[in-house]
């Protein structure tokens, strides 16, 4: 009796060993209102309560924030204030100075990201010439970086602040490359690497006809010997002058098509190989050689 009490003991599981640990409600309230704000495009406030979230116990920091620094980023792409760019930077410039990365991969997309949102910030001060938190309206960097942002582009406040809330920390907001232009260059890529497949069948088309106009042509000539004939009748010889020109054409065509459909599919794969990552959890890598080509999805835990 004793015995069998003590096995069923040391079978049961440990009580809560198992169970994820239960969120705050203010973080789930918190989780809820970001997510919100988010899914009506209100990405600028999207940001904010994502930034707060991540500094609630219990989260996972780094995620929160780079839903924050997507939020911030899409609030540029909409609107076309740099503002918006310099609070993602702020959170990319941050997580960097924290460092504590789990490998140098890791630690360097953040520092690509870095550098990506100051390039971006120095071509749109060019472009548009209006001054911004790191370049002057020239696009040469400030001397001093503008931390609090005073120029009239710039006045404008989270709608967060004017509701009472706490300013979001201009230093705490995680990262990623944009997003939109990631998508334009795959689907240029993939675009380019379409019409250099279709054209590589065109060729392939382009020259069954041309062998055929060929054979024509052979088959022709076998009857004039097989018949005994030195020469072809006149309108035998409008028929083979015919394909013979034919022939000719489909052969330009081809090399053209060729030529357009080899283009077209390296600048394709090209691009599709040169992008960055959106996301360090996975990566397709396209390549190609002399027997052939294919891609790689890596799927990083």
């Amino acid at each position: 009796m004793f015995s069998s009490i003590v096995v069923f003991l040391l079978a049961q599981p440990p009580a809560t060993a198992s169970e994820p640990l239960a969120e705050l409600p203010a973080v789930v309230a918190q989780r809820a209102a970001a997510e919100g704000l988010e899914a009506q495009a209100m990405f600028g406030d999207a940001g904010d309560a994502y930034v707060k979230l991540a500094e609630m116990p219990g989260v996972n920091r780094r995620s929160e924030l780079d839903r924050a620094h997507t939020n911030y980023d899409s609030a540029y792409l909409a609107t076309q204030n740099p503002s918006r760019l310099c609070w993602a930077l702020n959170v990319a410039e941050r997580v960097v100075r924290e460092g504590e990365f789990n490998d140098e991969d890791q630690a360097s997309y953040w520092r690509d990201t870095v550098d990506d949102d100051l390039r971006r910030l120095q071509a749109d001060a060019r472009t548009t010439r209006r001054a911004n938190c790191r370049f002057d309206k020239s696009g040469s960097a400030r001397a001093l970086v503008v931390a609090t942002l005073t120029d009239d582009d710039f006045a404008e406040r989270p709608a967060s602040t004017n509701r009472g809330e706490s300013p979001v920390d201009q230093q705490s907001r995680p990262p990623m490359p944009a997003a939109r232009r990631w998508r334009a260059q795959t689907a240029s890529g993939a675009a380019l690497t379409g019409l250099g497949l279709g054209l590589v069948g065109a060729l392939a088309a382009v020259l069954e006809l041309q062998a055929q106009h060929a054979s024509a042509m052979r088959r022709m000539s076998a009857v004039v010997k097989a018949e005994g004939r030195d020469t072809f009748t006149d309108g035998e010889w409008q028929t083979f002058n015919a394909l013979r020109h034919d022939g000719l054409q489909l052969r330009n065509a081809a090399i053209g098509v060729g030529v357009a459909g080899a283009l077209s599919l390296s600048a394709g794969v090209a691009l599709l190989a040169t992008r960055k990552r959106m996301s360090r959890k996975f990566d397709l890598q396209p390549h190609a050689g002399p027997l052939g080509g294919g891609a790689v999805l890596r799927v990083r835990f």
